[in-house]
C-alpha cells in the first residue's frame, strides 16, 4: 500500500490528491450530486506524532486548513503533549494538516483527511538533517520515515520511506554525493536536485554504492532524499564533495580517488538516472 506523501513546506504548496467527496443521498432516479461536508457539524481530530527511531515528540503545533478545491470547512489548531498525543475539536470538512516544531522539518500532508465524522491522524515528523557540501552524515531512514513529495509540480515522490537532508552549497561548483550501507544487500535509492525537487532532479538507484552528481549554485541549498525499502531499516553513510567549476570526476579510478571507498558497486554503474 502506497504510504501518504508528505509535501516540505518551502512557501510553494500544492495539493497532491483529488478532493474527497461524501455520496450523495437522493433517490437513484435522481442525478448524482456531492454533498459537500457541513461545517456546522464540528468532529475530532486526533492522533499521535512521533520521531522515527526516538518516539513521540511533544509541542508540535498541528494546525489544519481547508482543501481549496473541497467546498466548506471548520479549521483549528493543537499542540501534541509529553505522550505525542494531540485532540482539536470541533473541526470538519476536507482538511490538509500541517506540522510544525522548532528544529524539525515543517510538512504538510495534502491527501485530504476528511472530517465528516471523527478521525484518527497518525504522523512522524524528521529533524532537520543539514550539512556543509564536502561533510558526510551517518543516518538511518526508518521504516515510518515520511514519503516525502519531491516535485509536486509532476507528482514525483520517494519511493518509500526517506530521509531529507539539506546541503548547503558555499561556492558554485559541481556537487559529488555517495550513497554507502554497512547492509551489504540492501537496495536504496538517492534522488539529487538544486532546488526543492523543481528542476534538473536526478534519481539513482542500487545496491552496495551509488554516486552521483549535480551542478549546484552558492545562491541555493541542495537537497537531497535518501529512499529505503518499506518494512527495512537502511543505516546509511553519506559522503560529498563539491568540485570547482572546470574540475571534473571522469572515471571510477577517479571517483574512487576523491572518496577513498573500495569494493561494492562501480560508480556509474549501479545506479538508473532520469534527467
Amino acid at each position: 500500500m502506497r504510504l501518504s506523501t508528505i509535501v516540505l513546506a518551502m512557501g510553494v504548496l500544492a495539493g497532491c490528491g483529488q478532493p474527497a467527496t461524501s455520496p450523495s443521498t437522493a433517490p437513484q432516479s435522481s442525478p448524482p450530486t456531492a454533498t459537500p461536508p457541513d461545517p456546522a457539524a464540528g468532529h475530532i481530530l486526533s492522533g499521535t506524532i512521533t520521531e522515527p527511531g526516538v518516539g513521540p515528540l511533544p509541542g508540535v503545533e498541528v494546525s489544519t486548513r481547508p482543501n481549496p478545491a473541497a467546498g466548506p470547512a471548520r479549521t483549528g489548531t493543537a499542540i501534541t503533549d509529553a505522550a505525542g498525543h494531540y485532540r482539536m475539536e470541533n473541526v470538519a470538512g476536507c482538511l490538509w494538516v500541517k506540522l510544525t516544531l522548532a528544529g524539525y522539518e515543517t510538512s504538510e500532508h495534502t491527501n485530504c483527511v476528511e472530517l465528516n465524522k471523527d478521525a484518527v491522524f497518525d504522523s512522524a515528523l524528521q529533524r532537520v538533517l543539514r550539512i556543509e557540501a564536502g561533510g558526510a552524515l551517518d543516518n538511518t531512514v526508518w521504516t515510518n520515515d515520511p514519503v516525502w513529495a519531491i516535485n509536486i509540480l509532476e507528482d514525483i515522490s520517494c519511493d518509500g520511506p526517506c530521509k531529507f537532508i539539506r546541503i548547503v552549497v558555499p561556492t558554485d561548483g559541481t556537487l559529488i554525493a555517495q550513497l554507502s550501507s554497512t547492509l551489504s544487500k540492501a537496495h536504496f535509492g538517492l534522488w539529487l536536485s538544486d532546488y526543492g525537487g523543481f528542476k534538473d532532479t536526478q534519481h539513482l538507484v542500487g545496491t552496495g554504492e551509488i554516486s552521483g552528481s549535480l551542478a549546484v549554485s552558492a545562491t541555493k541549498e541542495a537537497n537531497v532524499w535518501i529512499e529505503g525499502g518499506e518494512g527495512v531499516e537502511l543505516p546509511f553513510h553519506l559522503n560529498t564533495r563539491l568540485l570547482a567549476p572546470g574540475e571534473f570526476v571522469d572515471s571510477s579510478a577517479r571517483a574512487r580517488r576523491v572518496f577513498g571507498f573500495a569494493g561494492g558497486a562501480t560508480p556509474g554503474q549501479a545506479f538508473r538516472a532520469h534527467n
